[in-house]
């Protein structure tokens, strides 16, 4: 199996199609295709090159799905970002697959990691905890922008469950106070949300 020719697949993948361009080790492009974006469509067409393919395509909303579903079914997967390289010519689905290929077959592009599926939930769960600790900071500093009427050092205190009352008390303006109590409320369950987030 290992001297068998290697064949060079770059996939330019959009929601409805995958356009390819299959290459061989002296860099002659020997098949152009476009299939639907579908499990099925996909893996007839790598299969069908042999067992030693190589496969390139760009990081993307789909592009984890992909690897996922390739990896068992080729000798090597490269998923990459190649934006920002220089165009210099008409850009096109073709075009973009056809330099792919190029630059897979000469080993000139870096993978993106995307390894175990595992790794996805990983990358959710820190999202997850990143927008609360943002939401919840963005919600400290609007509770900030109410003044707490009576002190202007209230500080800190005020986000505090047994100072809370008082504080409130002291803001005059009854829909300033309903604000108040309002952004409160959801400070609180978010800071209630944020150690599950940490720790699943």
């Amino acid at each position: 199996m290992k001297n068998q020719a290697i064949q060079y697949l770059a996939f330019d993948v959009h929601q409805a199609t995958v356009v390819a361009t299959v290459r061989d080790e002296h860099g002659a492009i020997r098949m152009r295709a476009t299939v639907p974006t579908e499990a099925n469509a996909i893996l007839g067409l790598v299969r069908g090159l042999g067992p030693r393919v190589h496969i390139a395509f760009e990081e993307g909303t789909q592009a984890q799905w992909l690897h996922d579903l390739l990896q068992p079914n080729a000798e090597r997967v490269v998923v990459c970002n190649v934006r920002g390289r220089s165009e210099t010519s008409n850009k096109s689905d073709r075009i973009d697959a056809d330099g792919l290929s190029e630059m897979l077959r000469v080993d000139s592009i870096k993978s993106v990691y995307h390894g175990a599926s595992g790794v996805l939930t990983l990358k959710e769960l820190v999202r997850c905890y990143t927008n609360l600790v943002e939401d919840s900071t963005g919600h400290a500093a609007d509770q900030g922008a109410v003044p707490c009427q009576g002190d202007p050092h209230a500080g800190t205190s005020v986000y505090r469950v047994r100072e809370r009352s008082k504080w409130l008390a002291r803001i005059e303006s009854r829909g300033a106070r309903m604000r108040a109590e309002s952004l409160l409320r959801q400070l609180d369950a978010l800071f209630e949300l944020r150690p599950k987030a940490k720790w699943p």
